[in-house]
């Protein structure tokens, strides 16, 4: 059972860490013998980590990320701007959903607040009774 409660997977490495008998193992040159089932080959060799031959695949070289600017703050134009843009991808809801939302709002706040006001009433006066 996984000890991490991702279960291993996502990871950059999907190699067990037990070791097991050469004769069911992969052995090469770049690391200790492992034993894989079929499945954690295929996940491998979808992650390039594998080549079809079995053998672990030459690691490639990562882009580096490109450098940062030296500030990372906009400047107000560049803030207006962008704030403009994403409220022209905004879904605006029409006038007539509106009206109906805002009735169905302001009918439940009545119905709750009449709800709360009668057990507020009945509560008193059941304590009420309790206490004369």
């Amino acid at each position: 059972a996984p000890v991490s409660k991702t279960g291993g997977w996502g990871f950059e490495s999907l190699l067990p860490c037990q070791r097991v008998h050469r004769a069911r193992t992969l052995e090469t040159e770049v690391g200790p013998a492992m034993a894989m089932n079929r499945e954690q080959k295929r996940q491998m060799r979808r992650q390039g980590e594998l080549a079809p031959d079995g053998t672990p695949a030459p690691r490639r070289a990562e882009p580096r990320p490109a450098p940062r600017a030296q500030s990372d703050r906009a400047t107000p134009p560049q803030f207006v701007r962008e704030v403009r843009g994403e409220l022209r991808k905004v879904a605006w809801a029409s006038r007539d959903e509106i009206v109906r939302f805002s009735i169905i709002v302001f009918v439940t706040v009545v119905v709750l607040t009449a709800f709360i006001a009668l057990i507020d009433y009945a509560s008193t006066e059941g304590i009420f009774y309790l206490f004369d």
